[in-house]
């Protein structure tokens, strides 16, 4: 009985409701080759959830015509209100706008009944209760697969190259190994990015008395902890040597870390969860997704990154940067390694006053280890760096090589980074 009441005030707690008005609250987002078409989408994608929900599943009446354009009209009551949480322009073309809408249930089953469409359930209150939980978890899930979907568009026409190459050496018979160094450039879209999906992983989140909620009702939540420094980052690092460890170099950012604010956003669906990790791994790889290309049209492979030998049994990559949206908790598998902070480390047996860290810098060390002492410690989450970048920001920067026949050699007098479509 207790858990039944909890339910009831949870939904009522999220939404307002009245004997004669029952409402839900969305986050929707639409794209389109204007901001209103854009935003007419994301109103009509609101419409659609909570139609799906509460009064029909055959939602392909909202493709009618007579209704389609209507059915999101702020005066006839459908909706009641909206704000727009983000507006961005992709850049091969259109808008993306997502906004949080507060859809009248009541109205939009008069409404479609006056166009003639039979409701297949309208719902007690008790039902409506538990439908609102169900379309909050699954509004949500939808709106991180949409904003990320478009986050990664812009992401995927944010990045250049460029490369300098060395003087070659023999390696061995006609092959000669080419050195050079690669650095990889934000341009101005990434900023854009960063904002679209910052904004709305801010509006998506459980309010705290929604959490105690949760908690109370023994459903699971799942934390996801922002970092965000107070000014652009320039991306680059700078190298120190170990403590008592003088030829095993370190890598440390180039922000001071306790100018960086660090806070908390509770989701409600392991899917949302699952969909920000992929979202993650794909923004990665979107950082290396070129390919070296000469004058000739030769493609070259980075045979070989340069390493610093430390004792004789550690090798770290002598690469730098700071990707965006990195996650210290995330385990990078791909081909190029960033050095990144391993989360393993943070509070079992090691101090955020240990130097040993390569990247972790304290603030980020100390803010982790004691939401682990004053939060459930099963309470699963991610850490996301939220930042914006300077002009030409370095993400990345490795020392490669190439191994190339001499014939091939001879013909190259221009190499470049191509950064494919």
């Amino acid at each position: 009985m207790k858990q039944l009441i909890l339910i009831m005030s949870l939904a009522l707690s999220i939404n307002a409701y009245a004997q004669d008005d029952k409402t839900v609250t969305l986050v929707a987002s639409g794209q389109g080759k204007t901001q209103d078409e854009a935003k007419q989408n994301a109103l009509r994608s609101a419409i659609e959830q909570a139609f799906g929900t509460f009064i029909s599943s055959k939602t392909e009446i909202l493709n009618d015509n007579l209704i389609k354009d209507e059915i999101v009209s702020v005066a006839n009551g459908n909706i009641q209100k909206f704000e727009i949480i983000s507006e961005v322009q992709i850049p091969n073309g259109g808008y993306a706008t997502s906004l949080k809408a507060t859809v009248s249930v009541t109205k939009l089953t008069s409404f479609v009944e006056s166009k003639g469409v039979v409701v297949e359930f309208k719902g007690s209150l008790f039902s409506f209760n538990i439908n609102q939980l169900i379309l909050n978890e699954a509004n949500e899930s939808k709106a991180i697969e949409e904003i990320t979907s478009t986050t990664l568009n812009i992401i995927s026409k944010s990045f250049y190259g460029t490369i300098l190459p060395k003087d070659p050496f023999l390696k061995s018979g006609n092959i000669y190994t080419l050195p050079y160094e690669i650095e990889i450039h934000t341009n101005e879209n990434i900023n854009s990015a960063v904002k679209y999906l910052s904004d709305n992983l801010n509006k998506l989140s459980l309010t705290n008395n929604q959490v105690n909620d949760y908690v109370k009702l023994k459903k699971p939540i799942y934390e996801i902890i922002l970092i965000s420094p107070n000014s652009p980052i320039d991306g680059k690092f700078a190298y120190k040597n170990r403590p008592n460890v003088s030829y095993c170099p370190i890598a440390t950012p180039n922000y001071n870390p306790s100018s960086c604010e660090f806070h908390s956003i509770y989701l409600r669906n392991k899917l949302s969860y699952d969909l920000l990790i992929q979202f993650l791994n794909k923004s990665y790889n979107e950082v290396f997704k070129f390919k070296i290309n000469t004058d000739n049209n030769l493609v070259l492979n980075i045979d070989e990154i340069n390493k610093t030998n430390c004792n004789n049994n550690y090798k770290m990559d002598l690469a730098n940067g700071l990707i965006p949206f990195a996650s210290p908790n995330l385990k990078y598998k791909g081909e190029f390694p960033i050095i990144l902070p391993n989360s393993d480390y943070l509070c079992n047996g090691a101090s955020w006053n240990n130097e040993g860290f390569a990247t972790i810098n304290k603030s980020l060390a100390k803010y982790f280890c004691n939401r682990r002492s004053s939060n459930s410690s099963n309470v699963p989450f991610l850490v996301l760096l939220i930042h914006q970048y300077q002009k030409d920001g370095l993400v990345y920067q490795l020392y490669g090589s190439s191994n190339i026949l001499l014939s091939d050699l001879g013909k190259i007098s221009n190499i470049k980074i191509d950064y494919l479509k």
